[in-house]
């Protein structure tokens, strides 16, 4: 959450240089081949799985849902709205994971849990305030954009629960992050201008980092986190991106702290906590 937290700023300044879809796709594909590459030449490599038809589709529609549609909408919606309101906007995703999870995945939903997800978005919100800036009359789209992105999200997070409890973790990732990298790179070619590009030291960079630090390792790190925890108690933790953009302000550029921001990270803080008090299944009497 600490990588991602720093993603917007880098989104912001990349964006500079080039289109959406394109930066997208950039952040997406050459973490995609990364992984697959690591993939092959790991020495203790698993056999590549036979994958039914049926198969296949499920790993592209997760590989457009969290990978395309996601990342597209962060990187076409956040410059339209502000960075601040685009993380309230995309935080709105644990309310959909749960709903997700609790109906096809059997996780519990109770007034504890309900009652920890609007304490952490009440926390983002507050955290958020000082940063957000309501687009012009051209930018309403922005909303609509990321809030399908965090639905979008939502679904391939649910759905990435049972493929990654059947495939190897590896094998998984990179394909389905260059599966999303593909169909961003169409839509690049398709819809924007990419020869318009800059390629200067600034964007190139911000590829290098958002490809490599904030997608390939990042997106291992999660995804191994799906097989074995609960999904909606992950999402969650999404809540700390914004807390992160403003202790990182403080530090780089000693910005203070107000009041409201200090509740907004306490409430965020109380949030995860009763987050994380333990997974259920419905109809499981044990906890």
């Amino acid at each position: 959450m600490v990588v991602w937290g720093t993603s917007y700023v880098v989104i912001q300044a990349g964006l500079e240089d080039t289109t959406p879809a394109f930066f997208a796709a950039l952040r997406a594909l050459p973490a995609g081949i990364a992984i697959l590459l690591f993939e092959r030449l790991r020495p203790n490599r698993k056999a590549t799985p036979e994958v039914s038809l049926n198969e296949g589709f499920q790993i592209f529609v997760l590989g457009f849902l969290c990978t395309a549609l996601f990342f597209w909408a962060m990187f076409e919606g956040t410059p339209r709205v502000g960075a601040g309101l685009a993380s309230v906007l995309v935080n709105t995703q644990p309310f959909f994971v749960a709903a997700g999870a609790y109906a096809f995945l059997g996780e519990s939903l109770g007034w504890r849990r309900l009652a920890s997800l609007l304490s952490g978005f009440s926390g983002v919100v507050l955290v958020s305030m000082p940063r957000i800036s309501v687009g012009t009359a051209g930018d309403v789209l922005g909303v609509p954009i990321l809030l399908l992105g965090a639905g979008g999200f939502a679904a391939g997070l649910v759905l990435s629960k049972k493929l990654y409890q059947r495939y190897d973790l590896y094998w998984l990732t990179g394909w389905q992050l260059t599966a999303g990298g593909v169909v961003l790179m169409g839509m690049a070619f398709g819809f924007e201008n990419v020869r318009a590009t800059n390629w200067t030291p600034s964007l190139v960079s911000s590829v290098v980092y958002l490809s490599l630090l904030g997608t390939a390792i990042t997106s291992l790190v999660w995804f191994r986190l799906v097989r074995f925890h609960s999904v909606s108690t992950l999402a969650s933790f999404g809540f700390l991106s914004p807390a992160v953009g403003v202790l990182m302000a403080w530090v780089v550029y000693g910005d203070r702290f107000s009041a409201v921001v200090i509740s907004g990270i306490a409430l965020i803080l109380v949030g995860l906590y009763g987050m994380g008090g333990g997974t259920r299944r419905k109809g499981n009497t044990h906890g």
